[in-house]
């Protein structure tokens, strides 16, 4: 009897290992695969990221941006576990700044200027104060071009923009996927249920990513019309 015992623990032993080393070549494979397409599809190179393992970016050119795509590894809670970031980005010719965090979150000031800083202050009223508006309002933002932010929300069709992307993570605080950092827009894929954009969308149909690329052109034409308008002053 103890040795059929001893056989059937082997045999379920070694079908456990085989499982997961299938598994884990399956969907190492099946990343790959994705990258492959989605850097065929976009006519880019696809390399290695030297600062994070098991990570790559494609970089190309569309509608005579300069754009990059990179998929970011993450090491995940449990031992042995990881997760993946997605991150679509057009470079722009300025160097505008534009990021969100939790409003609650804003104690610590950084040198940007915060879009609603406070008028009252005791150096006088701050003429460059914008208001978030009440789309946003869960948001504290920051830019250092508070005049351009000014304007920039009065546009309903940027607003929208940026209020598609807005989340909530797992524990209900707020969290935006799109940002402005040195000029270059950057769209971020979650691999988390329930925050969009999704990864998944990517890697099951590479071709969704023009239809966000293209949301991402019409920011950047905006910018670039910004740049224009301050030239001709």
């Amino acid at each position: 009897m103890m040795p059929v015992i001893i056989l059937v623990f082997i045999l379920l032993t070694g079908g456990l290992v085989y499982f997961m080393i299938r598994s884990s070549t399956g969907e190492k494979k099946q990343r790959n695969d994705y990258l492959q397409a989605m850097a065929h599809f976009f006519e880019g190179e696809l390399i290695p990221i030297a600062e994070h393992d098991n990570s790559f970016r494609i970089n190309f050119k569309y509608r005579g941006y300069e754009c990059l795509y990179e998929e970011i590894e993450l090491s995940g809670l449990r031992p042995g576990t990881t997760s993946h970031l997605g991150f679509l980005k057009v470079k722009t010719p300025g160097r505008l700044n534009l990021t969100f965090s939790e409003r609650a979150r804003t104690q610590i000031r950084s040198n940007a200027q915060t879009l609603d800083d406070v008028s009252n202050a005791r150096w006088g009223t701050f003429v460059g104060q914008v208001r978030l508006p009440k789309a946003l309002e869960e948001f504290h933002a920051y830019t250092n071009n508070p005049q351009w932010a000014n304007n920039f929300f009065n546009d309903p069709k940027m607003l929208k923009l940026f209020t598609s992307y807005k989340n909530r993570d797992s524990r209900g605080h707020p969290l935006m996927s799109l940002q402005i950092v040195d000029g270059v827009i950057s769209l971020e894929f979650h691999s988390i249920g329930g925050l969009k954009p999704s990864l998944l969308i990517l890697e099951y149909n590479v071709t969704a990513a023009e239809a966000y690329l293209q949301e991402l052109i019409v920011l950047a034409e905006a910018l670039k019309r910004t740049d224009g308008e301050k030239s001709s002053e």
